[in-house]
């Protein structure tokens, strides 16, 4: 019913929140006309049962240049369940562009305290993760690294190489390390 007045907007300057009628969102997301804000985001992803889908990806990552994804201040809307949920999901998210990727974790300003175990993220977005210190240098999350992404160990040490020479006291932490990067014996 409010769909042809929607189409009439030319300004990207909408917000969700003030559309009742949320059978248009999906509408107005994949159109031109909403403000890529983080409150956009996350209430569609919300909208979305918690999942990042096709058009929001595109959403994003088509307005990138714009995007300025700061973490809205309404804790009643805005709750720590949600915003874990779309954390987690947005680090799984291998659609998003690498700018987008970081701009929205950066917003986001949550990190894993204790080891990372997801697998199957792409090394540039596993490097992005450890520049943001997201991945937080722990022995949970360097024994993590070397085991699911061996490719990004030197990258998370070196980024981390103080924190890297505390843990390597412990005798354990550092034998498994030493382990991975002794050369193979020659036959």
């Amino acid at each position: 019913r409010d769909r042809p007045y929607i189409d009439t907007i030319s300004r990207k300057d909408l917000n969700l929140s003030y559309i009742q009628e949320k059978q248009l969102w999906d509408h107005v997301v994949r159109s031109s006309i909403l403000y890529p804000n983080a409150s956009n985001v996350i209430d569609y992803f919300s909208f979305n049962e918690s999942s990042w889908n096709t058009s929001l990806v595109d959403f994003v990552n088509h307005n990138k240049s714009v995007l300025k994804f700061v973490r809205p201040k309404n804790e009643d809307i805005y709750n720590d369940n949600l915003m874990s949920n779309f954390f987690n999901s947005t680090i799984e998210q291998s659609s998003l562009e690498n700018d987008v990727y970081k701009e929205i974790l950066r917003g986001v300003n949550r990190y894993f305290k204790k080891g990372f175990t997801i697998q199957g993220i792409s090394k540039d977005k596993i490097n992005i993760l450890i520049d943001l210190r997201v991945i937080r240098f722990t022995k949970e999350s360097l024994i993590n690294i070397r085991e699911l992404y061996s490719d990004n160990l030197i990258y998370f040490i070196s980024n981390n190489i103080d924190r890297y020479l505390e843990i390597i006291d412990n005798e354990e932490i550092y034998n498994v390390c030493l382990l991975y990067t002794s050369p193979s014996p020659r036959d």
